[in-house]
């Protein structure tokens, strides 16, 4: 009978290190919801930039067609000259501003990159000291 009573320790130990071993699943899940939460949150980012640099080609698009007009109905030529250079400015005003766009766009994805890594982390080092935890009890009522 006393041997019996040695081995239901060991036996409720096993069973709560199986336990926290299947808890495991539930930290993956976790990670599977984390990652669908980065992914659609990039995707609103991405979708966003994409509205917002269409909008602002056509507002492009209005300004150059409006100082044509201009030109022309001032008799300036918009092909050489002052006329060029106006409308080459406001190409290149509108290339810096979807580049300053895409620039915060990219910040706020790769802040997203960033914590979705550390959650990961901090989630495996965690369930990893729950198992170390387990497996110190477990090995502490065998001996």
């Amino acid at each position: 009978m006393a041997g019996l009573q040695s081995i239901i320790p060991l036996i409720s130990t096993g069973i709560d290190l199986i336990g926290s071993m299947s808890s495991q699943g539930q930290g993956s899940s976790q990670d599977d919801y984390r990652l669908q939460e980065r992914q659609a949150s990039i995707t609103r980012i991405q979708k966003t930039e994409a509205i917002e640099q269409d909008r602002r080609r056509e507002r492009l698009r209005r300004a150059l067609a409006a100082s044509r007009a201009r030109l022309g109905s001032q008799g300036v030529g918009s092909a050489r000259g002052s006329g060029d250079a106006v409308l080459r400015g406001l190409l290149e005003e509108g290339k810096e501003t979807d580049s300053e766009e895409h620039d915060l766009s990219q910040g706020r994805i790769d802040d997203i990159n960033r914590r979705y890594r550390r959650n990961l982390l901090e989630s495996a080092e965690a369930r990893s000291r729950q198992r170390f935890d387990s497996l110190k009890k477990f090995t502490t009522l065998i001996s």
